[in-house]
Formats: structure tokens, C-alpha cells, sequence
């Protein structure tokens, strides 16, 4: 296990559903359910799971929730609201896309990340200023290791790999400046389908709480609206090029 698995994990939910199509309307619950269906939410190893996204809590005391609620991981080939559908849970043939006859269940990937607390200096054990491990390794303590292992605000993400929300969320939540975030939702942005764009402005709100400083939540404001105006009209653009010319 690695020391990030050591201090920061990502918890995952499925949530079941079994319904129809009709007329190209999904209609869809869980309590449609059959016997030999799952539950309706299992957890990432797809095994019946006693909460769901609204009762689930962190495993004991020592780990807090690192975002702030559960996020639809809409990564993948999925609808606009995160649904998978496919024609029976025990196939793996998931597609985004209902298809009537054929789409019989739907299943969708709920992910939060929690991560273990940190110790606040008064919480931190006493430990002399030198201490031997096995008697034989002394370790020297000073005030300016202490220090900086306190001011290190290097982040531990790529940019180049926040192309999806739940990467954009990874981001935006291991930040520690304001800078580094908005460079990271541009980045984002600059690659992300108008879908993707359209999601993320809806969780607008629950998106700016990750900044510390006024002016950098208007910067990250101005950069979603302008971002998914200008998608809009290029999209637009499009659907005039390709329309029939009227005939004289």
C-alpha cells in the first residue's frame, strides 16, 4: 500500500435500477427491482451495501470526508445524468445510451474521497530533539525540518491528467493555493464536451467552495461561463452548417 492509500481514499457507490422505455422515455426505479437482482446500491466490489450515498459515513474517528459530498462519476460512455443501461446486470455490455428492448437496468458510479485527519501542532506527540530506533540510528530533529514539513505546498496531482470531472474534483480538493486550482479547472475546460461543461456549471456552487479568496472563486466563475458560451455558439455554428438549404 502506498502512502497516498495510507492517507486518502476513494470510496465508491453503484446505485441499482431496473425499469423500461417507453417511447423513448426511461422509466426507471429501484424498487423494480428483482429477486435475483443486486441491491440497490453495492459497493466497488459490487457486493449489497447497507448505505447509500445519503447514510454512508466514514469507516472510525480517525478519517474525514476530503470532498464535500458525493460526486456521479460521469467518466466513461454514460448519459447525461451518469446512468449506465444494459439488458441485465450480470452482462457486461453497459452503453450510455437507452436502447428500447434492450435496456433493462441501469446502474451509475457515485465516488467521494475521504482522507485521514491531520494532527494540529498542539496534537502532534512529543518527540526529543534525538531519538534512537533498534539503538542503533540515531535520527536528528531539527526546527527547520519541523517547518517544512508544515510549509511544503507542493501538490501531488499532473495537470495533464485532469481530463475528467472526478479527476478535475481530485484536483481542485489536493490543491493547497488558489493558483494551482484555477489552473487546473482551465485545463479542464480547455478539453472537456459541452456535457461535461454543462455538469460541472450546475455544481457551480459546491465548486467555488474550494477556493479560499474571493477574487480567485470570480476568476473560476468567469472561467466556466465563458467556457460554456463559447462551446454553445460553436455548437451552434455547427447546427447552422449542417441544415438543408432551402430550395428555390
Amino acid at each position: 500500500m502506498t502512502e497516498s492509500e495510507r492517507t486518502s481514499h476513494l470510496d465508491i457507490l453503484y446505485e441499482n435500477q431496473r425499469g423500461i422505455m417507453l417511447c423513448g422515455v426511461p422509466y426507471f426505479s429501484e424498487k423494480s427491482l428483482l429477486n435475483f437482482d443486486p441491491a440497490p446500491w453495492v459497493d466497488q466490489h459490487f457486493v449489497a451495501s447497507p448505505v447509500s450515498t445519503k447514510t454512508a459515513t466514514c469507516p472510525d474517528p480517525s478519517w474525514e470526508w476530503a470532498w464535500q459530498r458525493w460526486y456521479i462519476d460521469m467518466s466513461g460512455d454514460v448519459d447525461e445524468s451518469g446512468w449506465q443501461y444494459g439488458f441485465s446486470f450480470t452482462m457486461n455490455n453497459w452503453h450510455g445510451k437507452p436502447v428500447s428492448l434492450h435496456s433493462f437496468v441501469r446502474r451509475r458510479r457515485w465516488i467521494r474521497k475521504r482522507k485521514k485527519k491531520e494532527l494540529r501542532r498542539d496534537e502532534l506527540p512529543l518527540v526529543p530533539e534525538s531519538f534512537t530506533i533498534s539503538s542503533s540510528y540515531p535520527i536528528q530533529r531539527s526546527s527547520t525540518q519541523t517547518r517544512s514539513s508544515f510549509e511544503d505546498d507542493s501538490s501531488d496531482f499532473d495537470l495533464s491528467e485532469v481530463t475528467t470531472i472526478p479527476a478535475l474534483l481530485r484536483a481542485l480538493q489536493d490543491s493547497r493555493i488558489d493558483r494551482e486550482k484555477l489552473e487546473a479547472l482551465a485545463t479542464f475546460l480547455a478539453s472537456a464536451s459541452i456535457d461535461e461543461k454543462v455538469y460541472v456549471k450546475n455544481c457551480k456552487k459546491d465548486l467555488l467552495k474550494n477556493f479560499v479568496f474571493e477574487h480567485s472563486c470570480r476568476k473560476a466563475n468567469e472561467l466556466l461561463n465563458a467556457s460554456l458560451t463559447a462551446a454553445e455558439a460553436s455548437t451552434s455554428q455547427v447546427a447552422l452548417r449542417e441544415s438543408p438549404t432551402p430550395q428555390d
